[in-house]
């Protein structure tokens, strides 16, 4: 699988979306996977933002459509009208903050019933690169999404650690 900076026309689009509480990386990841970059200022995301990353796998260009959904819960209604017609769902949590994670469960019951079809469910704790500051173990998050029958990934958009090989992984389980 290759990643490519050119627009062929995609033979697949898939709509991704990033949910998760305010603060938790939901923008720094769409900017690292999207961009490669990352911004150090925090700006609160205003209902949605987008963008988009074009894959080649086999010879078949693939566009994953993702959707940034706000964290502040006076956006949940904005937030949550953007789950419709999504392939998956990446409940973010920030592993130096404990209630980022507990919030997940609520996160993926609105997203379950709003979008049933939904083909991949990823669990992702961001921000690995606070090693020193965890609240929420490894084991927490990958017991949470075996429950849920989730992919689970940590990753740091600070540094890219794991964001690349994590997306490449959402994308074979998409496309199979």
């Amino acid at each position: 699988m290759t990643e490519t900076t050119e627009n062929p026309p995609p033979q697949e689009i898939f709509k991704v979306v990033l949910v998760g509480d305010e603060k938790t990386g939901k923008s720094q990841l769409l900017s690292r996977v999207t961009q490669d970059q990352f911004d150090e200022t925090y700006r609160s995301t205003i209902g949605c933002e987008f963008g988009t990353k074009t894959y080649e796998i086999n010879n078949r260009f693939i566009k994953l459509q993702l959707w940034d959904t706000a964290g502040q819960q006076r956006f949940a209604s904005i937030s949550r009208a953007y789950y419709r017609g999504a392939n998956a769902i990446i409940l973010c949590y920030d592993i130096t903050n404990a209630d980022s994670f507990n919030s997940l469960e609520q996160k993926l019951k609105e997203a379950q019933e709003i979008e049933e079809n939904v083909k991949s469910i990823i669990v992702m704790g961001c921000k690995n690169d606070l090693e020193d500051q965890r609240q929420v173990t490894i084991q927490s998050g990958q017991e949470y999404a075996n429950s849920n029958n989730a992919q689970f990934f940590e990753v740091s958009a600070l540094n890219s650690n794991s964001v690349h090989a994590a997306f490449n992984e959402i994308m074979n389980s998409l496309i199979s």
